[in-house]
């Protein structure tokens, strides 16, 4: 073989060498493209939820969480409530966001694995839905 060859082969493996490095601490620090979404994390330490790069975080002050996206025009809520029944905690989720529960009607339901949507439709006919999950309540010691 002769030393072109030696030092192509050589160049070439250092060069892959730094790249992977590269892609590997960009991997490790969460710089990478598609790790450009934020993590919430609950501040109780109840649950973490990836966000996506284009939702806002708005500032609400109470005890939930709130992000925004322009375009479509939508607003996310995150919080965790106690109920007895998916209607109640829908109820109580718009209690607690400050909207008036009383003003929509219908409701549908869908299961995805482990987790629950339910839809309600208001008088503008803008839907409004809760997706989550139940959970049973393990005491604290």
């Amino acid at each position: 073989m002769n030393k072109q060859k030696v030092w192509f082969w050589i160049v070439s493996g250092v060069v892959l060498l730094i790249i992977g490095l590269l892609v590997g601490w960009s991997g490790i620090s969460g710089r990478l493209p598609w790790q450009s979404g934020g993590l919430y994390e609950d501040p109780q330490g109840r649950f973490t939820m990836e966000v996506g790069p284009s939702w806002e975080r708005v500032e609400t002050g109470g005890s939930f969480a709130q992000f925004k996206i322009r375009n479509p025009a939508m607003n996310m809520y995150l919080l965790v409530l106690e109920a007895g029944t998916v209607e109640d905690a829908f109820s109580e989720a718009f209690n607690v966001l400050g909207f008036d529960a009383g003003l929509l009607s219908g409701g549908r339901f869908a299961n995805f694995d482990d987790w629950l949507a339910y839809t309600k439709v208001d008088a503008a006919e803008i839907d409004h839905g809760l997706v989550g999950q139940i959970v049973e309540e393990t005491p604290l010691s």
